[in-house]
């Protein structure tokens, strides 16, 4: 069994969706910041070498850490494979990953449920 960790993302309020950089060159942004213009909304780059965060000036939202019992190469691999099941999440998510397999379980963090780990 993996060990838990944690990895930092972003969720964004506008467009109700977390999102956090699975491998070193996976630039992810939320819903926002695929509109054109590009006026609000948060991307992510970086993975776990390091942590690069784009925002514009009408952003609303927080940094997260979510926690994962998925491998680095897990998330690699979804994003390698272009699987893309982990790097984008509607709601504000605390943790990802199945902790009974690897079935996709996702565990939302509701706005006033303190993070308890």
């Amino acid at each position: 069994m993996t060990e838990s960790r944690i990895i930092q993302g972003y969720y964004c309020k506008t467009c109700n969706h977390t999102v956090f950089s699975r491998a070193r060159h996976d630039f992810r942004a939320c819903l926002c910041w695929r509109k054109k213009p590009i006026d609000e909304g948060v991307a992510v780059d970086g993975g776990s070498d390091y942590f690069k965060v784009a925002t514009t000036s009408k952003f609303k939202g927080e940094q997260v850490s979510i926690k994962t019992e998925l491998s680095e190469r897990e998330l690699y691999d979804d994003w390698n494979r272009r699987h893309d099941r982990w790097g984008l999440h509607e709601g504000k998510v605390s943790k990802i990953g199945d902790y009974y397999g690897r079935g996709g379980h996702i565990t939302r963090q509701l706005a006033n449920d303190p993070v308890d780990w």
